[in-house]
């Protein structure tokens, strides 16, 4: 007759064994854990792009990311444009579409100089940099050259620059401060309100024909200001 010999385990090793099965489970769903969350995405460019959304936090206890930067680019101002303008190549038309052709007769200029054509207009702001472009013609006749551009409203700085199709001279402002771009080109400048006045020679011209580009620049705005201006050649 076989004895078989039966084994006791005391009820605390029993216990013991209870939690080290617990404990050996399956890992718990990390989905579960607080996870971090990356930020929210830039705004876009342009006119002053937004802030980004801020990341939201984990499933369960996780921080939410930071908010995007604010998007770069032209002006924070609400500019009715066009934009972007803010070089000699990307100019935009003074009166609005090419060709913009004004004559050295003040009446065909802007209204604040006897003609029919509306003032430039738009909005100006820190940073950003606004230019514009008409094209003057030198009629033979009793009218005379003498491109100019003038403001009433104040904020900022009202520059305008002639450009011959050959060689420029500018022989100086008769109203304004002369100044110098990059480039080499040369203008007059204002702090607004005020008015320029340009003294310039196409001298690779052999009649005597001062036709040139007019660039009209308005800069240097410590603030949001909107402007109008007049001009004429």
């Amino acid at each position: 007759m076989s004895l078989v010999r039966a084994w006791h385990w005391p009820l605390g090793s029993m216990a013991m064994l209870a939690v080290v099965a617990c404990a050996g489970g399956s890992d718990p769903d990390p989905s579960a854990s607080g996870g971090q969350s990356s930020g929210g995405q830039a705004g876009g460019g342009g006119v002053g792009g937004s802030a980004g959304a801020a990341g939201g936090g984990g499933a369960t206890g996780g921080q939410g990311g930071s908010a995007g930067a604010a998007g770069s680019g032209g002006s924070q101002c609400a500019d009715p444009g066009p934009e972007p303008n803010d070089s000699i190549a990307l100019a935009s038309p003074a009166c609005g579409t090419f060709p913009c052709v004004v004559t050295d007769c003040d009446n065909t200029g802007s209204t604040g100089y006897g003609g029919s054509l509306a003032p430039i207009a738009g909005v100006i702001g820190p940073g950003d940099v606004d230019f514009f472009r008409y094209d003057g013609e030198d009629k033979v006749g009793l009218c005379t050259v003498n491109a100019a551009a003038r403001t009433t409203d104040t904020g900022f700085r009202l520059c305008l620059f002639p450009s011959c199709p050959a060689a420029t001279k500018l022989n100086g402002c008769k109203k304004g401060a002369l100044v110098t771009v990059a480039g080499g080109l040369q203008g007059c400048c204002v702090q607004a309100p005020g008015e320029v006045e340009a003294d310039h020679d196409c001298t690779a011209s052999t009649t005597d024909d001062d036709s040139a580009e007019v660039f009209v620049r308005i800069d240097e705005a410590s603030e949001c200001a909107p402007y109008a201006v007049d001009y004429h050649f």
